[in-house]
């Protein structure tokens, strides 16, 4: 059976992956102030603080920006027909339980 997306909903669509995206960087970010912190051990304080304000900064970007990408695709589905995706219903058993 086909499906097509007729809505994808902005807000709540935006706070999952911008959250994904924070929560994903986070240990690159650590890794990062690792290397930093032993190539040079006396780091100014504004780079600890940067480190710090990354993931925040992800957050607030990736948010935008797929916000704005939802936004974007239901002003668009009407014209291009949107995604379409095939589903199949799952027989039960008792396995699953």
């Amino acid at each position: 059976m086909k499906k097509v997306i007729m809505n994808i909903p902005a807000h709540q669509n935006a706070k999952v992956a911008a959250l994904l995206v924070a929560l994903s960087m986070i240990p690159l970010i650590f890794i990062m102030l690792l290397f930093t912190a032993s190539a040079s051990p006396q780091m100014p304080g504004q780079f600890f603080l940067m480190y710090i304000a990354m993931p925040i900064i992800y957050f607030i970007v990736s948010y935008i920006g797929f916000g704005f990408a939802c936004i974007v695709y239901n002003r668009i589905q009407r014209n291009t027909g949107g995604f379409v995706i095939e589903v199949m219903d799952k027989p039960d058993s008792e396995d699953d339980a």
